[in-house]
């Protein structure tokens, strides 16, 4: 049972390893979107510190 645990605690750490080495194009494109909208807020506060 604990090598079946074991094993199975490898598996998981060794595909969520491949995940993030290659996400899927979805979520490449949600960061972007994130990045993006972080960007444009900072933008907005730097613009209205100034007003």
């Amino acid at each position: 049972m604990r090598r079946a645990i074991a094993d199975w605690l490898a598996w998981s750490h060794q595909m969520r390893k491949q995940q993030q080495e290659n996400p899927p194009q979805f979520i490449e494109k949600l960061r972007q979107l994130k990045a993006k909208k972080q960007v444009n807020s900072q933008q907005d506060t730097s613009s209205q510190a100034m007003s």
